[in-house]
């Protein structure tokens, strides 16, 4: 997009950190004087001890600093908070963490040559998480701290953002980025690692029918030509920091905090999704978020027949979608008018076809937006200015209303069929080869 600009200043870092980073973050005072290549920040609520160890042990030569951010919604349950509080001091206690800064709830440790450790105290009775604010803030404050150490940091290199998530394995070679990483053009905002989910025994079907489901959008996506067609999982992001400070950092909700950040992100600079190396996501039920694959598996395990009671988008809908795409890629001058925009729809699509956009587009409130995108001088920034309003948010917004009015949700078998119709092959996906799909 022609407004990804602005990811080779430190100006609106310290702008960022001045009026929009958590208070508890802004009075921190902390020195940091040892050297590190990448940030990983941990949001952690009601894990095992083990789980964590993990990440402790990470085999990179890379100085690496992790930012533990332990929390509980202030609607926690008494057990989960104990457990939550439990886990965190006796990782205060087994790395010989001290307390840092003006705050009394920050708490550092050395505990390697090149591994720094800071555990930040968003658990205790007097300082949960507001329930609305949920994970997006636990993320946020982590991220905050870590923009704060980049900022006093003087570095020959790149120091990324790294975000994720406590029930991940994360590989060897997982801070190692690629070359494409640096020299992308537009500057690159945000990375997105592969994943593959590792189910609980019993959760199989439900996890591999989930998981398609998520690489069936994206992909769809993908083919229809949209500039968001990348996964939003919060433990595979890993962000630019300048651009994190110039989006005004991570959204403060209790789910999809990661969809709407790099919503933002997209707009600022480029999102680039990795082949490799693969991030391993633990497969199990939770309620601990209103979205996201614990919700959604413990749907998936209350159906009586899954493979058919389990529902996906129909295909005809993502054709729809391209159509509209390329016909605005193509304009050559700007539109000056719904009026006229809609007439080219209807040249360009059938009948049937045109009419349901139309309709769809009318709700989404395209004729609002339209004044902007009329005042646009030229067609590049005419397009520009359509995809930043035809975002990920209003492109799913879209689907649902294509879904509503026209195309419901199909099982899988029917979408196999139409798939194949349409010269789509779904066999690729290694997962159903085991169900017998």
């Amino acid at each position: 997009f022609e407004e990804k600009k602005g990811l080779n200043s430190k100006n609106g870092c310290l702008k960022y950190l001045s009026n929009y980073a958590e208070p508890e973050i802004q009075g921190i005072g902390i020195q940091h004087s040892s050297n590190f290549v990448a940030i990983l920040v941990i949001p952690i609520f009601d894990e095992a001890i083990e789980k964590l160890n993990h990440f402790l042990e990470l085999n990179s030569p890379k100085s690496i600093v992790l930012i533990w951010v332990f929390n509980c919604p202030d609607t926690a349950v008494i057990d989960e908070q104990r457990r939550t509080q439990s886990v965190m001091k006796h990782f205060v206690q087994s790395l010989n963490a001290q307390g840092v800064g003006q705050e009394t709830n920050v708490y550092c440790s050395q505990f390697k040559t090149n591994r720094r450790i800071y555990i930040i105290d968003r658990c205790s009775s007097d300082r949960q998480i507001p329930v609305k604010q949920g994970v997006g803030l636990a993320r946020k404050i982590g991220l905050d701290l870590g923009l704060f150490l980049i900022n006093e940091h003087l570095a020959d290199e790149q120091v990324w953002l790294h975000n994720t998530d406590a029930d991940v394995r994360l590989p060897d070679n997982y801070f190692n980025l690629p070359t494409l990483v640096a020299v992308s053009e537009p500057p690159c905002a945000a990375i997105i690692y592969p994943f593959e989910h590792q189910p609980e025994q019993g959760y199989e079907q439900s996890m591999a029918l989930y998981e398609f489901s998520l690489r069936y959008y994206v992909g769809r996506l993908a083919w229809a030509g949209s500039p968001y067609a990348f996964h939003t999982i919060g433990s595979l992001i890993a962000v630019n920091p300048l651009a994190y400070a110039q989006v005004r950092g991570m959204p403060k909700r209790a789910g999809a905090e990661d969809f709407y950040l790099l919503n933002k992100l997209a707009k600022v600079g480029a999102v680039i999704s990795l082949e490799s190396p693969s991030i391993k996501i633990a497969g199990r039920p939770s309620h601990r978020v209103p979205f996201g694959t614990g919700p959604a598996l413990s749907k998936l395990q209350d159906m009586s027949d899954s493979l058919n009671d389990y529902t996906y988008y129909h295909p005809e809908i993502f054709q729809l979608l391209k159509q509209v795409l390329t016909i605005v890629k193509s304009i050559e001058y700007t539109i000056g008018s719904i009026e006229m925009f809609f007439e080219l729809l209807q040249n360009k699509m059938s009948k049937d076809h045109a009419k349901q956009v139309i309709s769809v587009l009318k709700r989404l409130n395209i004729e609002k937006q339209y004044r902007h995108l009329a005042s646009k001088p030229d067609a590049a920034q005419f397009i520009v200015a359509f995809h930043t309003w035809f975002d990920a948010f209003v492109t799913l917004r879209f689907i649902h209303e294509m879904r509503d009015l026209a195309y419901p949700n199909i099982p899988l078998d029917t979408l196999k069929r139409l798939l194949k119709h349409d010269g789509v092959k779904i066999d690729y996906y290694p997962r159903f080869n085991s169900l017998g799909v």
